[in-house]
């Protein structure tokens, strides 16, 4: 798809999301159409994007934590960012901590299920999966790389059987499985990396 057509597509909903909302949400709606872009492959217009919304002197909105954090992995990523950013950054080893808890620290209030990932199902495979993966303390360190690859492939069986059968999942778990086993595995070397991630 091209920078032109990604931009015809978010165009008509961020004109008409900043043409009738209020200015914290037209202001984030270009944040996200700024991140669109970037993860569409098109860096530089996303980065000339935010560069134009950012010279309007607008204050920048904390509702947009985690597109700034997104992009910061890209700028990191690819070498390059805006001359000016509304925001401080962070170094990229305490973007990926803290994004591996988010992601990876436990939702529900019953106790996590200890039994091996080829022994379980649905929800309490990815809850088992998800702990694997997860720091033990907001300093870190990772998990060990063994206790990582156990959890990628109860992962992999999770988003395997996501669909088998449809409706006992929550919505909400097929990207959160796929994002953590995207990271997982590149983080690992595992050459199927992207194709999680394009899932």
């Amino acid at each position: 798809m091209s920078a032109t057509r990604v931009e015809h597509i978010l165009g008509r909903h961020a004109r008409r999301t900043i043409a009738s909302g209020a200015d914290d949400e037209g202001y984030a709606t270009v944040i996200d159409a700024a991140l669109y872009l970037a993860t569409a492959g098109f860096l530089e217009r996303a980065n000339a994007l935010l560069t134009r919304l950012w010279s309007y002197g607008w204050p920048h909105t904390r509702h947009v934590w985690l597109q700034d954090r997104a992009m910061q992995v890209l700028w990191h990523a690819a070498g390059q960012r805006p001359t000016f950013i509304p925001f401080e950054l962070e170094p990229i080893d305490r973007l990926e901590l803290d994004h591996r808890i988010y992601v990876a620290r436990d939702k529900w209030l019953s106790p996590i299920p200890s039994r091996s990932w080829q022994e379980l199902s649905g929800t309490d495979l990815l809850r088992r999966s998800t702990d694997l993966a997860c720091p033990a303390s907001e300093n870190g360190p990772m998990p060990a790389g063994a206790d990582e690859l156990e959890a990628l492939l109860g992962l992999e069986k999770y988003i395997a059987t996501f669909f088998d059968p449809p409706g006992l999942n929550f919505a909400w778990t097929f990207p959160v499985a796929t994002c953590l086993a995207a990271e997982l595995a590149a983080r690992n070397g595992r050459t199927d990396a992207v194709r999680l991630a394009r899932l």
